[in-house]
Protein backbone atom coordinates (compact mmCIF):
# COMPACT_ATOMS: atom_id res chain seq x y z
CA UNK A 1 0.00 0.00 0.00
CA UNK A 2 2.72 2.59 -0.82
CA UNK A 3 0.90 4.58 -3.57
CA UNK A 4 -2.61 5.88 -3.19
CA UNK A 5 -4.88 7.71 -5.21
CA UNK A 6 -6.28 11.49 -2.84
CA UNK A 7 -10.47 11.85 -3.65
CA UNK A 8 -11.53 15.59 -1.99
CA UNK A 9 -14.84 16.08 -0.11
CA UNK A 10 -16.18 18.99 1.56
CA UNK A 11 -18.81 17.90 4.08
CA UNK A 12 -21.99 19.73 3.05
CA UNK A 13 -25.44 20.52 5.29
CA UNK A 14 -27.16 17.63 3.88
CA UNK A 15 -24.74 15.82 4.83
CA UNK A 16 -25.25 16.24 8.90
CA UNK A 17 -27.11 15.22 11.15
CA UNK A 18 -29.63 16.29 13.94
CA UNK A 19 -26.01 16.37 16.03
CA UNK A 20 -24.64 18.74 13.62
CA UNK A 21 -21.56 15.76 12.50
CA UNK A 22 -21.90 13.92 9.53
CA UNK A 23 -24.33 11.28 9.21
CA UNK A 24 -22.17 7.75 9.55
CA UNK A 25 -23.81 6.64 6.16
CA UNK A 26 -22.53 9.58 4.49
CA UNK A 27 -18.89 8.00 4.83
CA UNK A 28 -19.67 4.87 2.48
CA UNK A 29 -21.43 7.28 -0.09
CA UNK A 30 -17.56 9.26 0.12
CA UNK A 31 -16.36 5.63 -0.25
CA UNK A 32 -18.27 5.16 -3.40
CA UNK A 33 -17.22 8.22 -4.96
CA UNK A 34 -13.78 8.10 -4.55
CA UNK A 35 -14.13 4.32 -5.96
CA UNK A 36 -15.71 5.48 -8.96
CA UNK A 37 -13.14 8.60 -9.46
CA UNK A 38 -10.53 6.44 -8.96
CA UNK A 39 -11.83 3.57 -11.18
CA UNK A 40 -12.39 6.57 -13.69
CA UNK A 41 -8.64 7.29 -13.75
CA UNK A 42 -7.66 4.26 -13.95
CA UNK A 43 -9.22 2.70 -16.45
CA UNK A 44 -10.36 5.69 -18.31
CA UNK A 45 -12.33 3.54 -20.79
CA UNK A 46 -14.33 2.21 -18.08
CA UNK A 47 -17.77 2.76 -19.59
CA UNK A 48 -17.19 1.09 -22.72
CA UNK A 49 -15.46 -1.96 -20.84
CA UNK A 50 -18.20 -2.22 -18.43
CA UNK A 51 -21.01 -2.21 -21.67
CA UNK A 52 -18.80 -5.85 -22.65
CA UNK A 53 -21.03 -7.37 -19.90
CA UNK A 54 -18.27 -7.22 -17.44
CA UNK A 55 -18.87 -6.20 -13.89
CA UNK A 56 -17.29 -4.87 -11.02
CA UNK A 57 -18.62 -6.61 -7.38
CA UNK A 58 -18.00 -5.29 -4.17
CA UNK A 59 -17.57 -8.59 -2.16
CA UNK A 60 -17.53 -7.08 1.51
CA UNK A 61 -17.44 -3.30 3.12
CA UNK A 62 -16.56 -1.67 6.10
CA UNK A 63 -15.93 1.25 7.94
CA UNK A 64 -14.24 2.44 11.46
CA UNK A 65 -15.25 5.74 13.01
CA UNK A 66 -12.38 7.23 14.78
CA UNK A 67 -13.32 11.46 14.99
CA UNK A 68 -16.26 13.54 14.01
CA UNK A 69 -16.25 15.56 10.69
CA UNK A 70 -18.95 18.58 11.05
CA UNK A 71 -20.13 20.92 8.33
CA UNK A 72 -17.90 22.71 5.63
CA UNK A 73 -14.90 19.98 7.05
CA UNK A 74 -12.72 19.20 4.24
CA UNK A 75 -11.77 15.41 4.24
CA UNK A 76 -9.40 14.02 1.98
CA UNK A 77 -10.21 10.09 1.11
CA UNK A 78 -7.00 8.75 0.44
CA UNK A 79 -7.51 5.27 -1.45
CA UNK A 80 -4.99 2.57 -1.91
CA UNK A 81 -5.28 -0.80 -3.31
CA UNK A 82 -3.97 -3.96 -1.27
CA UNK A 83 -4.17 -7.62 -1.28
CA UNK A 84 -4.20 -8.22 -4.99
CA UNK A 85 -5.16 -11.80 -5.71
CA UNK A 86 -6.20 -13.84 -8.92
CA UNK A 87 -9.81 -12.48 -8.51
CA UNK A 88 -9.91 -9.99 -6.11
CA UNK A 89 -8.29 -7.10 -4.31
CA UNK A 90 -8.80 -4.39 -1.51
CA UNK A 91 -9.26 -1.08 -1.54
CA UNK A 92 -8.28 0.39 1.49
CA UNK A 93 -10.01 4.16 2.97
CA UNK A 94 -8.15 6.61 5.09
CA UNK A 95 -10.27 9.60 5.53
CA UNK A 96 -8.39 12.74 7.02
CA UNK A 97 -9.16 16.41 7.96
CA UNK A 98 -7.74 18.14 5.82
CA UNK A 99 -7.24 20.78 7.88
CA UNK A 100 -6.05 19.14 11.23
CA UNK A 101 -4.46 16.00 9.41
CA UNK A 102 -6.04 13.94 11.79
CA UNK A 103 -7.45 10.35 10.74
CA UNK A 104 -11.35 10.32 10.86
CA UNK A 105 -12.44 7.18 9.56
CA UNK A 106 -10.90 4.39 7.85
CA UNK A 107 -12.72 1.71 5.57
CA UNK A 108 -12.40 -1.23 3.13
CA UNK A 109 -13.67 -2.81 0.33
CA UNK A 110 -13.19 -6.10 -1.00
CA UNK A 111 -13.48 -5.88 -5.11
CA UNK A 112 -13.84 -8.43 -7.67
CA UNK A 113 -14.90 -9.11 -11.39
CA UNK A 114 -17.93 -11.00 -12.82
CA UNK A 115 -18.39 -11.98 -16.30
CA UNK A 116 -21.97 -10.70 -18.03
CA UNK A 117 -23.20 -14.63 -16.62
CA UNK A 118 -22.09 -13.15 -13.34
CA UNK A 119 -19.17 -15.84 -13.27
CA UNK A 120 -16.01 -14.76 -11.37
CA UNK A 121 -13.15 -13.89 -13.87
CA UNK A 122 -9.92 -12.68 -12.86
CA UNK A 123 -8.86 -9.39 -12.40
CA UNK A 124 -8.84 -7.58 -15.83
CA UNK A 125 -5.73 -6.57 -17.31
CA UNK A 126 -6.83 -3.16 -18.26
CA UNK A 127 -7.13 -2.61 -14.39
CA UNK A 128 -3.83 -3.58 -13.44
CA UNK A 129 -1.87 -1.76 -16.65
CA UNK A 130 -4.20 1.64 -15.54
CA UNK A 131 -3.11 1.24 -11.74
CA UNK A 132 0.75 0.89 -12.46
CA UNK A 133 0.42 3.59 -14.93
CA UNK A 134 -1.47 5.97 -12.63
CA UNK A 135 0.91 5.08 -9.64
CA UNK A 136 4.17 6.03 -11.75
CA UNK A 137 2.47 9.72 -11.50
CA UNK A 138 2.56 9.12 -7.96
CA UNK A 139 4.82 10.55 -5.13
Amino acid sequence: MEKEFVFEKTAYLHDTNLFGNVYFARYFEWQGMAREEFFRQVMPNIQQFLKSGIRLVTIDASMQYKKEVTLFDQVLIKLAVDNLKISTFDLIFTFVNKNTNDVIATGKQKIGFTDALYKVIPIPDEFKMGWEKLTKNML
